[in-house]
């Protein structure tokens, strides 16, 4: 008997999204203690609740009679993720810029905040391969934008670099 939590603990996980069309669509990955792999894909665009019970069951209650259940059988651990992938797709790649150290906040509301903490990280040498410019409204109830000279500074400043600004 293994001591290793296994997460079937009788809990419930309820799974559902706000727009019914696109749904939601767990996917259950389990490794025995000889390291054979097998994984579970459910695909449905309703509520469900699924329950990992004690003695090793998976219960799921659906709210329609539509469900699809993919079984994936290994034997191993980078098998079953490639028969996952090959059932819905590979992840799509980021962008390499974003890959880096980015910073996005919603507390950047002007443009001295923006300038901190650009000069911080510099002093610091730290990299910034991308910022992050918030949409939202300031608290003077104006869009966050940059004055034409700040701008021209931060194309000056980082014209020879990776950094983004978005």
């Amino acid at each position: 008997v293994s001591t290793q939590s296994t997460g079937f603990d009788d809990t419930i996980y309820t799974v559902w999204t706000r727009k019914e069309a696109e749904g939601a669509h767990p996917f259950l990955l389990l490794i025995s203690e000889t390291g054979k792999a097998s994984g579970i894909y459910i695909d449905s665009s309703y509520p469900m609740d699924i329950s990992l019970q004690r003695d090793f069951t998976v219960n799921i209650v659906i709210l329609s009679s539509s469900l699809t259940v993919r079984l994936f059988l290994g034997p191993s651990p980078a098998d079953v993720i490639k028969q996952y992938w090959s059932e819905i797709g590979s992840p799509a790649r980021p962008p390499f810029w974003g890959l880096g150290h980015f910073y996005g906040s919603e507390s950047i509301s002007s443009e001295g905040e923006l300038t901190n903490l650009l000069l911080n990280n510099t002093m610091l040498s730290l990299p910034v391969e991308g910022v992050l410019l918030p949409a939202a409204i300031n608290q003077d109830s104006q869009p966050f934008s940059l004055s034409q000279d700040v701008r021209s500074a931060l194309a000056m400043e980082y014209s020879n670099n990776t950094t983004r600004f978005i």
